[in-house]
């Protein structure tokens, strides 16, 4: 499951504006997992696969079928998972105030995609990315830290990068 992640974050890292689909695929997969981890915890590691690859499925699929409300869904999910993940790493205690902040969360990455789609694109799955990845790998805290932000900004210039070289840039 681990290998899965890493790959899939890997993808977002350097590709998720190009493949929006892609973007909202892996955020359905984070959302897999952390539904997976949080009601079938007790259940083998290829359930809790398979739960997040359709969540991942099906937020590709919504994303193509629906491109900018699913885009906009991806961009409020990620909000919230970076906060919530972040607050957890700091040791925030869980309570009305957590969740209060992680709804904040959510709601910055919305207003990110409806301000601008591509930077928030580029943004949203750098950093969503570097998380699957950095999560799957499970360094200590300071290496986390330096991993995490080492990918994200490789991914946003990537990224970036890649933007400005299509054809109605140049």
């Amino acid at each position: 499951m681990y290998l899965i992640s890493a790959f899939i974050g890997l993808l977002m890292v350097t590709m998720g504006r190009q493949l929006y689909w892609l973007f909202a695929g892996g955020i359905g997969f984070i959302f897999g997992i952390f539904l997976a981890n949080e009601f079938y915890s007790g259940q083998s590691d290829w359930v809790m696969l398979f739960i997040s690859l359709l969540a991942g499925i099906a937020g590709g699929l919504f994303a193509i079928s629906l491109q900018n409300f699913a885009i906009a869904a991806s961009g409020l999910l990620t909000g919230g998972y970076l906060v919530y993940t972040l607050l957890l790493r700091i040791g925030f205690k869980t309570d009305l105030l957590f969740s209060a902040i992680v709804v904040l969360g959510g709601l910055i990455g919305l207003m990110l995609v409806i301000l601008s789609i591509d930077w928030a694109l580029i943004i949203l799955s750098s950093l969503a990315g570097a998380s699957l990845i950095v999560q799957s790998v499970g360094y200590g805290q300071t290496v986390s830290a330096i991993l995490f932000f080492s990918l994200s900004g490789l991914g946003f210039i990537i990224q970036t990068l890649r933007w400005k070289q299509e054809p109605e840039h140049i």
